[in-house]
């Protein structure tokens, strides 16, 4: 009889302890996140707009794309200056449109709502918000685990572990939580987006320039331009509008009739700073070698473009050939992305 006490007993203690257990799981970031894991494979959206602060996420991710865009070296602050401000007037209508996106996906499994009725507004809105999901690389990425979790009161930064498909790798990000009146999580940020958006940037540049590698020296085989001749000259008979005249050597080696080049110039200021700015140039001679010219019309309402006058002689002025558009039609062209 006594052992069957002591054994009822530990059975007991092991109910009890189990139990306890479970209801301290229920109360860990870790479980709202299995929550919101099985609210998108159940299609339960709210289960999981209670445990995803979706405006919350979207509003800073969003201001984390944006401040990252504000770092290309392709603008300058000018451009920047005008950008921020044009961006932060849509910034309503995308968060809105993402809103809307995640509910989709999490209702259907489709990002897009594919409602034939949609006026042209809110196809435009859409859109914004599909490129803005693009540039945040979400489709790649396939959740793996949760690591790390530091809690310090009502508030926890769980690191999530992702695999990213693209770039065939192991990645990371950091969430804040906060604890809810019963207990359970809600994901209200991404604390490291802007880290997590400049080592990504930075790993597709590195593999498209492994894959553009190859493809940049057949465009240099067939191209080549010599010393860049820089000036500047009037636009108009007035001299009111100003342009930048941009002569070469030019030498071609190629079978088929190259029709036009396009590329990137590639501006470095005195100053050190550099910007960039995409052209095109048709060729009108076919012979193997002649004299290149390119004509770039300056902004007066561009900051850089407008000292460009004064800073021509010290100013460094890269041509890069990125793509050949063949008189057949044809083309041959650097990768812009990794999905080309």
């Amino acid at each position: 009889m006594k052992k069957i006490l002591i054994s009822l007993g530990v059975l007991l203690a092991i109910i009890v302890c189990g139990f306890a257990g479970y209801t301290y799981y229920k109360h860990t970031p870790t479980y709202s996140l299995t929550l919101i894991r099985d609210s998108v494979k159940n299609h339960d959206w709210d289960t999981f707009s209670r445990h995803v602060d979706t405006e919350s996420v979207i509003s800073n991710a969003f201001d984390d794309v944006i401040a990252v865009a504000m770092q290309d070296d392709a603008m300058d602050d000018t451009t920047k200056g005008l950008a921020q401000g044009f961006v932060q007037l849509l910034k309503p209508a995308m968060i809105q449109a993402m809103n809307d996106g995640v509910k989709n996906w999490v209702k259907t499994g489709e990002f897009k709502d594919g409602a034939a009725d949609k006026n042209v507004q809110e196809q435009k809105k859409q859109q914004l918000a599909e490129n803005f999901k693009e540039e945040t690389n979400a489709d790649s990425l396939t959740f793996k685990g949760v690591g790390n979790v530091t809690k310090e009161g009502k508030t926890a930064i769980v690191e999530i572990q992702f695999e990213d498909h693209k770039l065939n790798r192991d990645t990371s990000l950091k969430v804040q939580m906060n604890q809810l009146d019963d207990g359970t999580w809600q994901v209200v940020q991404i604390k490291d987006f802007q880290e997590y958006l400049l080592d990504e940037k930075k790993a597709r540049e590195e593999k498209l320039a492994e894959l553009n590698k190859p493809i940049q020296s057949e465009i240099d085989d067939r191209v080549t331009i010599g010393q860049l001749q820089a000036k500047i000259v009037n636009g108009d008979a007035w001299g009111f509008s100003k342009k930048l005249q941009l002569q070469a050597p030019l030498h071609l080696n190629s079978d088929k009739a190259i029709a036009a080049l396009e590329g990137t110039l590639i501006f470095t200021n005195p100053d050190g700073k550099t910007y960039k700015k995409p052209y095109k140039v048709s060729l009108a001679v076919k012979a193997a070698d002649s004299t290149l010219t390119l004509t770039h019309e300056l902004n007066p309402f561009i900051d850089s473009e407008e000292k460009l006058e004064s800073s021509l002689p010290q100013t460094k002025i890269e041509m890069k050939v990125e793509k050949l558009d063949y008189a057949d039609g044809s083309s041959l062209a650097l990768k812009k992305t990794l999905e080309d």
